[in-house]
């Protein structure tokens, strides 16, 4: 069964405790878990009925920690990182060892937010570790905009979903890749993102 709650501390005890938390973020509903708990990430997958073979995303709680998550970071990413984090932009860069391959689908690139979300900042900033977010949602439906929606598609698979309004478009963040110095727009979503 899932709780609907609206105290904040219960989600961080939560996610200090390894488990999985639904909360809304600044673009779409998120399902969340410790970076560094496996258990819970593969429950991520099998909630979503993602395919392992699809990376999940990461939110971190401020820039300096792109350094503990990422590596050779390029002038370009870092014009990005300055000037649309945090927001509704999701940066694809290599990964450090501190990522687990299961987040990554084995790939040596992470994707990385700051979203701009008061509460969500607030869950980040009384943790010390980053959390896997990605979208609340079985794998190939719709977004959810709502509890309700999260209810139907999810059903009482997570204990605790954080009640809260998000952005009614439905669009996720927008994705953007550096390889080098190089930029590629992997997915258009809330905002344009340009050097």
């Amino acid at each position: 069964m899932n709780t609907i709650t609206k105290n904040i501390n219960i989600i961080i005890d939560q996610l200090k405790k390894g488990e999985i938390v639904i909360i809304p973020t600044d673009t779409i509903f998120g399902i969340s878990c410790n970076i560094h708990n496996e258990n819970s990430i593969k429950k991520i997958f099998e909630i979503k009925k993602r395919p392992l073979t699809l990376p999940l995303s990461i939110a971190i709680k401020n820039k300096d920690y792109f350094n503990i998550v990422a590596k050779d970071i390029s002038e370009n990413a870092k014009k990005v990182i300055n000037k649309y984090f945090p927001g509704q932009v999701t940066i694809v860069l290599k990964k450090k060892d501190i990522i687990s391959d299961l987040i990554t689908a084995n790939q040596d690139y992470v994707g990385i937010r700051i979203p701009d979300d008061k509460n969500l900042q607030y869950i980040l900033n009384n943790i010390d570790f980053p959390i896997v977010l990605t979208s609340a949602n079985i794998h190939n439906y719709p977004n959810c905009s709502s509890v309700e929606e999260i209810k139907e598609q999810i059903g009482d698979k997570v204990n605790y979903i954080l009640d809260g309004k998000i952005n009614e478009n439905k669009l996720g963040s927008t994705i953007v890749k550096f390889e080098d110095n190089e930029m590629s727009i992997l997915r258009k979503g809330a905002i344009d993102v340009v050097l």
